[in-house]
């Protein structure tokens, strides 16, 4: 009835957390090439990124698109795996001397909707999720692993590389300072980024050289934020011995001293980054979600900045901690803290 295409040895990744770099670097293009060609009357479609995604991942290249004339059913793309240069020069010219098709074949939509679509068990009825599904399914553990053991950056036009580690799994070396300066420097970033985006939707309104030092602003907000979650090597004076020795360690002052080396990050890896940060958030809000939302507590409004204040003065009273120590305990020792006065607060205003 349809013709058989050759055995096509899929290997997709199962999760985020399953992705090689290369595989992340791949996600991130599909996603800001659907981004970039998306208008008013034809939005992002996640379900085309994904059909995207099933030919990069599975190593075919298109040749021609589908005939939109035909029906559903009918319709294909005529396809062929991806080959060396030198390899594809000599299969193109078997081809020629011998009038055949090579390595060319159909591949169906109905095919493809098989591998990456959900499909319902014939047998229990229940649904079972596409090989792709994790890319927007709710329930998916985002990118909770650093996509960078290490990165090499350099300093405007010196030629010394800088080398610089990024952070422990789920965060575990952030101190509350840290995690809070990253913070503020992540939503400086969207902030000025969504500026840059209205100023160059108003066309001549806007003035090429202002667009240009908006353009500045955001990045160097992005070089901060980067500088403040990678480590540079730095002479650490051990307490008890007194003795100094070299370590991937982070500085109070890295975030404005490292800058420089972040400016003008690689687009696609920056997107990685921001895979790996949305993946975090969603993991603190999962186990912090008093943290991370407003509340209503005797008819004010509890939030998050509110709750940093009454904790930072809690654990001053009897922890015995000043402010500067606070600020270099775990921050999710901080969170947790803070989660726990917000429960304490809700069950007092149920038993009132």
């Amino acid at each position: 009835m349809f013709e058989t295409a050759p055995r096509i040895n899929l290997h997709l990744p199962h999760s985020w957390n399953h992705c090689t770099l290369e595989e992340l670097r791949t996600i991130a293009r599909v996603f800001r090439t659907g981004v970039s060609n998306s208008t008013r009357y034809k939005p992002f479609s996640m379900h085309s990124a994904k059909i995207a995604l099933f030919f990069a991942f599975s190593g075919l290249e298109v040749l021609s698109p589908i005939n939109p004339r035909v029906p559903v059913e009918s319709q294909y793309y005529e396809v062929r795996f991806r080959c060396s240069k030198w390899k594809r020069f000599w299969l193109n010219l078997f081809d020629r001397l011998t009038a055949q098709n090579g390595d060319k074949f159909n591949l169906y939509l109905w095919q493809i909707s098989y591998w990456i679509d959900p499909q319902k068990d014939v047998i229990t009825g229940k649904e079972k999720a596409g090989m792709l599904d994790w890319l927007d399914r709710e329930k998916s553990v985002g990118l909770l692993v650093f996509p960078f053991d290490s990165i090499k950056r350099r300093k405007g036009f010196c030629l010394f590389r800088k080398e610089f580690h990024g952070p422990a799994t789920l965060m575990q070396d952030f101190s509350w300072s840290r995690y809070r300066i990253a913070q503020d420097y992540m939503a400086l970033y969207v902030e000025q980024n969504n500026t840059l985006l209205q100023m160059s939707q108003q066309g001549d309104k806007v003035s090429q050289r202002d667009l240009m030092k908006q353009a500045k602003t955001v990045d160097l907000t992005r070089a901060m934020f980067l500088a403040c979650i990678f480590n540079g090597k730095v002479s650490v004076v051990e307490e008890q011995s007194q003795k100094v020795r070299k370590e991937w360690a982070y500085q109070s002052n890295q975030f404005s001293d490292n800058a420089p080396y972040f400016r003008n990050f690689d687009e696609i890896d920056w997107q990685l980054i921001l895979f790996w940060w949305q993946g975090m958030m969603h993991y603190l809000q999962r186990h912090y979600p008093r943290c991370f939302k407003t509340q209503k507590t005797e008819g004010k409004i509890a939030n998050p900045l509110e709750l940093y204040t009454r904790t930072t003065a809690t654990m001053e009273k009897y922890l015995g901690l000043d402010e500067d120590k606070v600020n270099r305990q775990s921050f999710q020792i901080v969170l947790q803290h803070m989660e726990d006065m917000a429960r304490e607060s809700e069950e007092m205003d149920k038993i009132k």
